[in-house]
């Protein structure tokens, strides 16, 4: 996500922004593996049980989940690595009851404070307090623009709604909001495209495409999008209020992994992203800045290959 497309973040930390221009300069002119955000799993729980979670062959019930002051204490060490966005998500991570904690003891720090949600928890007090907590920005699964389509992916109905409501309240309360759909080729070649663009336009937030890969519940499945499939979605992140994850790259359209993002699961493992399950170690043993330092982005496929 680029921090310069939103004004109210840049006003709230203007050193966020100085930082991501650092970062520029030491990518492109350096030529320095530099870090731009954390995609940080605090819990695997969760009320929902979808079909294209990644997620689901991470989950081990028979390990801990990192404490309060560990995810505060990670999250310390990748923004001294150089991060300037922190996403917290699960899982759910509003199932987590610490979460405002964590939020509240990183406000302060020159960072873009992030976090994925189904909605399904939502209430206006709710965000009331992730405002207060210093949360920057949040992102709202939405399968579908056609409630019953999402509710029935979801399996709960009224799901929908919730994630609207959400959505909306949290512009209200000045809270920038991405909406993640995964487009899948259904959504791509349908009316779906053009319906959730218009739900992000309306809401004045930024429609962020999810790119479908063979992992966690589709790990079987033909789900890949192909250079035609990308060629479509290249002519809609020319629109404004679309974006995607790669959109920001210090070096174009590419894919993230490993070399400018990467993920922590609820364990302290880490890994290149969400999507590519190459654990490269756990942070508590090694700790972040070795961890990253070794990371080797040839020693793992990246899904999304192609430059857009």
């Amino acid at each position: 996500m680029n921090i310069l497309k939103y004004s109210s973040i840049a006003k709230q930390k203007p050193f966020v922004c100085a930082r991501w221009l650092r970062a520029f300069f030491c990518s492109n002119i350096l030529r320095r593996r530099v870090l731009r955000g954390v995609e940080f799993a605090v819990t695997y729980k969760c009320q929902v049980n979808c079909v294209k979670c990644s997620c689901a062959d991470l989950v081990n019930n028979h390990r801990r989940e990192l404490s309060t002051e560990e995810i505060i204490n990670l999250s310390n060490q990748v923004i001294n690595a150089g991060a300037l966005l922190i996403n917290f998500t699960g899982g759910e991570a509003l199932l987590r009851n610490d979460i405002m904690d964590i939020l509240r003891k990183l406000k302060d720090r020159s960072v873009v404070l992030s976090l994925s949600t189904n909605a399904l928890l939502y209430s206006e007090s709710l965000m009331n307090d992730l405002k207060k907590s210093g949360l920057n920005v949040i992102q709202v699964s939405l399968n579908s623009p056609y409630a019953d389509e999402h509710d029935r992916e979801i399996g709960i109905k009224g799901s929908f709604s919730r994630s609207l409501a959400c959505i909306m309240e949290a512009r209200s309360l000045g809270i920038e909001v991405l909406i993640n759909s995964v487009i899948t080729r259904d959504i791509l070649y349908s009316d779906r495209m053009e319906k959730l663009y218009n739900i992000a336009k309306q809401n004045k937030s930024y429609l962020s495409f999810i790119f479908p890969a063979r992992v966690g519940g589709w790990k079987e499945e033909n789900v890949n999008l192909d250079y035609a499939d990308y060629q479509i979605i290249k002519k809609w992140l020319n629109l404004s209020f679309v974006t995607t994850d790669s959109e920001t790259c210090f070096k174009g359209r590419i894919c993230p992994a490993g070399t400018e993002k990467v993920y922590i699961s609820p364990y302290g493992d880490l890994y290149p992203c969400p999507f590519i399950h190459n654990n490269q170690g756990n942070i508590l043993d090694k700790g972040f800045f070795d961890l990253w330092n070794s990371m080797s982005v040839n020693s793992f496929n990246h899904c999304l290959n192609l430059r857009m």
